[in-house]
């Protein structure tokens, strides 16, 4: 970032010519060890190529004087075509003889040096066409020893196509390159070999850090595009990246010459311009602001303006560029941060130091190169980190800010809704609950109808034969008192049979009550062996007698069909028997309307045809399929009106039901599944609209 400002604020001007024998001294290195040679006077060029040029003894007084370094006085074409031979001779006194001891070189052509004869470093390769010719920039200096004589003589043989493949794409506006060449002491090389080290540590750490932080704006504006802020800090890092490519581009790839300004100059300038044009506006996403029209149409300007700026004048400084374009967009990011501090937004201090850092090292590097005669590399390093590196670490710190305190938010009303959903959730849990336990007063109210109407036969039998042996106990007393005993005796045995059915039917009673009493009080989960045919018996009768209950003019045949052979499986009854009661009382249910109409409303049953006979059947079987092993099937069919296959599916889900309003909870075909699983079992189902359904329960042995 140094170089960009002594690039915009430097012009550096070429010395004059003479023939005057130039003479190394140790009093004519500068402060950094080393002597220029290549803009001083007296050198001499030749076009052509002839390795004699290359004797120090060769007489070039006819030769014509060019300065090598910059060219500033352009050899026509017509004369070199792009190759020929420069010479310079120089002597030197007894100090510099000890102090000099590499050679500094410097083209983008091809070069062969010669130093007193001897051929001391290629350059590239030379040539005499522009296909051979290979370019090399140099980034070793090689040793030399100057032995003490009367003078010395550098010859280069220089090979420049590229820049003349160069001239011809730019025309007039094209600058003529030629080479820089210098004699170095060792802290001179030492000094340039670390600075080059530092450039390309600069570079690595530089562009690492761009990179990364490329990658993660990149990256959360993937994951949340909604905050833009993300793609104008990607956009405007990735231009300071590439501007980083650009300008420690040198250190590490070859251009071609004539691609120098167009692949360097241009996007070195327009790249630091377009960053710095992005500012404002990134922070205007940031901060929530409306941006000012006129800073986007400078966004738009300033680049195009720098870019006509060189067609016309090159690389040369100009006062826009270099003052006037940084100051307006100071101007701009500034009232977006001022206005930021007025409006009290968190994390607006962050990008204020970051800006302050950016705006100091900017200065400082003005200053330091425009007035100091020392500056060491650690203070130019230090301040091309602030300039490339202030703002992409402030923004990225700020954003890291604001998704720190959005996670803190979003944590609390996670807190807080969590806390919603618990409550919910324990409300929603005590109202399952309720209708848990009322879909079992449900089943307990239709098994408690069928009990009451299954347990009056027993009690007509239990009433009668206790009135008829009331009368036959008056009989014998009156047999007994008139001393007939053998009439007594008669009257007593039918007293005994009497009392043997009254004892029958109270137990048919108790059994009942006690099945009642079992279904009420709920799953003990104590499995026992159970006869499956008499639980589906009990069931059947009990369903029947309930739904008479309810309505003297239900009527509907029912029908078994149980496995004699069937063993007895080992469950929880009350559990089979909930599960029982439930398709039975469904399949009741169905068959009070024709497969034709609609379900009956509350209480009442449709109009039937005189061909349709209400008909509900439970079988059982035996059930040994290989994949299953040995078990017992249940199956209840009835001859309804089926389910429809759009809900087919949601049959076994809680809370689902087909039952108009106030006669279903939808619990319990959702129990029945849930008691089946728990024995290890299945349910399924098989319905055809129009035909019936039928409910299949398989239980393991």
């Amino acid at each position: 970032m140094l170089h960009i400002l002594l690039f915009l604020v430097l012009n550096i001007s070429p010395a004059t010519q003479s023939e005057k024998l130039f003479v190394a001294s140790d009093s004519l290195f500068n402060d950094n060890g080393i002597i220029y040679l290549g803009s001083r006077e007296g050198w001499r060029f030749h076009p052509g190529d002839d390795m004699n040029w290359a004797n120090p003894e060769f007489d070039d007084s006819d030769w014509m004087f060019y300065k090598p370094t910059g060219l500033t006085e352009p050899i026509p074409d017509s004369l070199w075509n792009g190759y020929g031979w420069f010479r310079y001779r120089f002597s030197a006194d007894s100090s510099a003889y000890a102090s000099i001891s590499h050679l500094y070189f410097s083209t983008y052509g091809a070069a062969e040096v010669y130093l007193d004869g001897k051929l001391v470093q290629k350059y590239g390769i030379f040539s005499t066409n522009l296909q051979d010719e290979k370019r090399y920039i140099n980034r070793i200096f090689p040793a030399v020893l100057l032995l003490p004589a009367e003078s010395h003589v550098l010859a280069v043989r220089f090979s420049y196509h590229k820049g003349q493949r160069y001239k011809e794409l730019l025309g007039k506006y094209a600058r003529t390159f030629g080479f820089s060449i210098g004699l170095g002491t060792d802290y001179w090389n030492q000094q340039t070999t670390a600075r080059s080290r530092r450039a390309q540590q600069e570079f690595y750490i530089l562009g690492t850090m761009l990179l990364l932080i490329i990658l993660l704006h990149g990256l959360l504006f993937i994951l949340f595009p909604a905050e833009r802020s993300n793609l104008q800090i990607t956009i405007l890092v990735t231009l300071l990246f590439l501007h980083v490519i650009v300008s420690y581009g040198g250190l590490f790839f070859e251009y071609d010459v004539w691609k120098i300004l167009f692949i360097r100059h241009i996007p070195f300038i327009i790249l630091f311009m377009a960053a710095l044009s992005m500012l404002p506006l990134t922070l205007n996403s940031m901060f929530k602001q409306k941006p000012r029209k006129m800073h986007r149409v400078l966004i738009w300007i300033f680049p195009v303006f720098a870019l006509a700026n060189f067609i016309l004048s090159g690389t040369e400084t100009n006062p826009v560029i270099a003052i006037v374009f940084p100051s307006i967009i100071i101007y701009f990011s500034a009232r977006v941060l001022i206005q930021a501090w007025r409006n009290k937004q968190k994390g607006v201090w962050i990008v204020t130091v970051a800006f302050l850092c950016l705006i100091f090292s900017a200065v400082a590097s003005v200053f330091y190169n425009k007035f100091s005669q020392n500056i060491s590399f650690e203070i130019i390093s230090v301040l091309n980190y602030l300039v490339y590196g202030s703002i992409p670490l402030g923004l990225t710190a700020f954003m890291a800010s604001r998704f720190r305190d959005l996670y803190t938010n979003l944590e609390h009303k996670v807190r807080e809704r969590t806390r919603e959903l618990n409550q919910s959730l324990e409300e929603l849990r005590s109202t399952q609950s309720q209708l848990i336990q009322s879909e079992k007063m449900a089943s307990l109210g239709q098994l408690t109808a069928g009990i009451a109407h299954e347990i009056q036969n027993p009690l007509n039998f239990v009433n009668n034969f206790s009135e008829v042996n009331t009368e036959l106990i008056d009989e014998a007393l009156d047999e007994n008192e008139k001393r007939n005993h053998l009439e007594v005796k008669s009257i007593l045995n039918d007293l005994k049979e009497n009392e043997s059915k009254i004892i029958h039917h109270g137990k048919r009673a108790e059994s009942i009550v006690k099945g009642m009493l079992l279904h009420s009080r709920g799953s003990s989960g104590h499995k026992e062996p159970t006869d499956i045919n008499s639980l589906c018996d009990e069931y059947l009768r009990l369903s029947y007698h309930g739904f008479r209950a309810k309505d003297k003019s239900f009527n509907a045949e029912y029908k078994t069909n149980f496995d004699p052979n069937l063993p007895k499986i080992n469950v929880v009854p009350q559990d089979i028997g909930r599960v029982l009661l439930n398709l039975i009382n469904n399949a009741f249910y169905a068959v009070q309307v024709p497969p034709t109409a609609t379900p009956p409303p509350e209480g009442g049953i449709k109009e039937r045809g005189t061909d349709y006979k209400p008909t509900v059947i439970v079988r059982t079987s035996s059930w040994n399929p290989p994949s299953w092993g040995r078990g017992a099937l249940i199956s209840v069919s009835d001859n309804g009106p089926g389910i429809p296959p759009e809900i087919i599916d949601k049959i076994f889900q809680p809370f689902f039901t087909t039952k108009p309003t106030g006669q279903g909870t939808g619990l319990g075909l959702s129990l029945a599944y849930d008691m089946v699983k728990a024995h290890g079992g299945e349910i399924k189902v098989e319905t055809k609209e129009g035909e019936g359904t039928e409910f299949t329960v398989i239980l393991p042995v």
